[in-house]
């Protein structure tokens, strides 16, 4: 015996269940946002709370401190990298390059706060060909 839906499929009538069932999001369009001053726009993704606590146990609570400097702080949708792109491939970057850190000097991944704050520091200080080969320290 055929099921309702099998029947309604072989009579070639439309079938909403199959159509919703293979849907898949629609690409986001790229950022058309620009700006005069630096600063005046950043990326940021900020996630926690994180798998292994640092040593002093801190989470990032950023709320007061954007308030206090009349900050406007916009969130993306949640489980949406594609609107946040700049920063998840910079979070990537830096995510990447502190577990090769850790894994290098056999430390404990309690230190990944520190080894995390230490690899911004070492990318700010390399140069890119995106600076014409200057380094973000620099700008």
């Amino acid at each position: 015996m055929k099921s309702k839906h099998e029947c309604i499929e072989t009579r070639n009538e439309h079938c909403d269940v199959c159509h919703l069932a293979k849907q898949k999001k629609l690409s986001f369009p790229n950022s058309i946002s620009h700006i005069d001053k630096c600063f005046n726009l950043i990326h940021v993704d900020i996630w926690g709370p994180a798998p292994t606590p640092s040593m002093h146990g801190h989470e990032i609570k950023m709320n007061e401190f954007f308030s206090s400097k009349g900050i406007i702080h916009q969130t993306s949708c949640v489980e949406t990298p594609e609107q946040n792109g700049i920063a998840e491939r910079k979070h990537l970057h830096l995510l990447n390059v502190t577990r090769a850190l850790i894994f290098q000097s056999k430390v404990s991944t309690q230190l990944w706060s520190y080894a995390l704050t230490h690899v911004a520091f070492l990318i700010s200080i390399t140069p890119t060909p995106f600076l014409q080969n200057s380094t973000l320290y620099e700008k």
